[in-house]
């Protein structure tokens, strides 16, 4: 996985600065869902043994709001103790609030700070 390059943002709420990474989600064959308690992001592949038995054969991206629900519902809790959800936006990681204006649309998403990474960690249910 790589970023298209490092970027550096203030936030509009609390007007801190922080640096964030953007990528491609279909370039980098990643389905994501951000945190809605705090700045994680949480990441998978295309290919991931347990997320093809939620959603056979189908990219993150192209999932109907049906298959986006049985994916939400496969994921652990967010380390945080929040959700992790497909519709959530990505947050600043000082305050909390959106900071979705960071990414030009559905394809990208954008890691301000923690990442779990579902191909590695122990993410599914």
């Amino acid at each position: 996985m790589t970023s298209t390059t490092k970027h550096h943002a203030t936030c509009p709420h609390c007007g801190r600065e922080f640096d964030y990474d953007r990528f491609h989600a279909g370039f980098s064959n990643l389905g994501y869902m951000y945190c809605d308690q705090d700045e994680t992001v949480m990441t998978w592949s295309s290919y991931d043994p347990a997320y093809r038995r939620v959603v056979p054969n189908k990219h993150p991206w192209m999932l109907d709001a049906n298959e986006r629900q049985k994916v939400e519902a496969a994921v652990k809790p967010c380390p945080a103790g929040g959700r992790f959800a497909f519709e959530n936006p990505p947050l600043c990681p000082f305050c909390r609030e959106s900071v979705a204006f960071l990414v030009p649309d559905k394809i990208y998403f954008i890691v301000t700070g923690r990442r779990v990474d579902a191909d590695l960690e122990d993410a599914w249910v």
